[in-house]
């Protein structure tokens, strides 16, 4: 992970990390001069930011364009792993 990140909603600590506070969190990150920025453990070519949270890791594809001092977010892409949420039989009459 670049950054580690814990929400709080309604007085308990979140069990992810919403996209909305990701997409924040990875902007953020990206954008050169901001806190989380120069917080980042590390900083490559590649665009993405991997956030840390209780449930695992997610990867962020903020997309940021400056002109002199006008900043820009067209888009924020996320990527996160499927994982099964159900597992049961259907019995379906012949």
């Amino acid at each position: 992970m670049d950054v580690c990140a814990r929400v709080i909603s309604v007085f308990k600590c979140h069990k992810a990390c919403p996209l909305t506070a990701a997409s924040a969190i990875s902007v953020a990150a990206a954008l050169e001069g901001s806190v989380v920025n120069d917080l980042v453990s590390k900083k490559d070519d590649s665009g993405q930011v991997r956030i840390g949270h209780p449930s695992g890791v997610m990867t962020m594809y903020p997309e940021i364009k400056q002109k002199g001092n006008e900043v820009s977010v067209p888009s924020v892409a996320v990527q996160r792993t499927a994982r099964r949420i159900m597992d049961g039989t259907v019995y379906i009459r012949k």
